[in-house]
């Protein structure tokens, strides 16, 4: 399971990269774009003002996307596992094999659109 830090600058990482790639959005126009509705009207939506960087001088310790991926594989915490059940009798196998298909069952009576399971 992945850490909130580490998806937190993931995220940071793929906003930076489609910010340097957003030339398509300053063709459009200020006052927005026109979408074709499902009933075939056309509405405006308004685009989000773009955000000014106030500071645009470099910082004097440069740290890059790798580096920060690096720190927060380090800060991940280990996965919570249960532990290892051995079973020594079949009247242990007949309930381990119920409590099984019923978690299986209630899986598939939850997710009937799925079809994988």
């Amino acid at each position: 399971m992945l850490s909130p830090f580490f998806i937190f600058i993931y995220s940071c990482c793929i906003f930076t990269s489609s910010i340097h790639n957003a030339t398509s959005l300053a063709s459009l126009p200020a006052s927005g774009y026109k979408s074709p509705s499902p009933s075939s009207k056309m509405r405006t939506r308004q685009l989000p003002h773009p955000t000014r960087v106030k500071n645009k001088t470099p910082s004097p310790i440069q740290i890059s996307a790798e580096q920060i991926l690096r720190k927060a594989r380090v800060r991940q915490e280990a996965e919570i596992r249960p532990p290892k059940k051995k079973i020594t009798d079949s009247a242990e196998l007949a309930d381990y094999r119920l409590r099984k298909r019923k978690e299986f069952e209630d899986v598939i009576h939850h997710m009937r659109w799925n079809i994988s399971v």
